[in-house]
């Protein structure tokens, strides 16, 4: 096997990180108990309302357990959150390729707009030291370089 370059480990690993999350099932059922409605009950025996003693439907006690425990069944989907996760792997992969390709290019460009908004430049922008003919073709050649040495081939 041949050595892999950083783009081609990346976006291999996201190929098959893509593929996992298309085809796994990340979705989970929690249960949880809910005493909230007893909260009132509780409340009432506390402030007198209530009387635990009484022989009568009204006991605090008997309304309490007859209240019972509610249990709260929550889904939770974890797909999305690695589908947000993938697409930004994947965004971020592309603006860094992005960046060490074009890089060479928007030096030359930032150098050839100064040139030409300064006024004090009586040179044409071929006469550039950083425009000449060997720097032009050194510019080409790193751009190439990055785009043979990034891209997954």
């Amino acid at each position: 096997l041949a050595p892999m370059s950083i783009g081609e480990t990346h976006a291999c690993l996201s190929t098959h990180f893509g593929v996992w999350v298309a085809q796994a099932e990340f979705a989970a059922s929690e249960k949880d108990l809910d005493f909230g409605h007893m909260r009132d009950q509780l409340r009432r025996i506390m402030a007198g309302e209530s009387s635990l003693f009484s022989l009568s439907s009204n006991n605090a006690m008997v309304q309490l357990v007859g209240s019972g425990v509610r249990v709260m069944e929550n889904r939770v989907d974890s797909k999305k959150d690695l589908e947000k996760l993938l697409k930004a792997t994947c965004e971020a992969f592309i603006m860094a390729v992005t960046k060490t390709i074009v890089e060479p290019m928007l030096s030359f460009i930032t150098k050839v707009t100064a040139v030409k908004v300064s006024t004090t430049s009586s040179k044409p922008l071929k006469e550039q030291a950083f425009a000449s003919h060997a720097k032009v073709v050194e510019m080409i050649a790193k751009v190439n370089e990055a785009l043979d040495n990034t891209l997954p081939k």
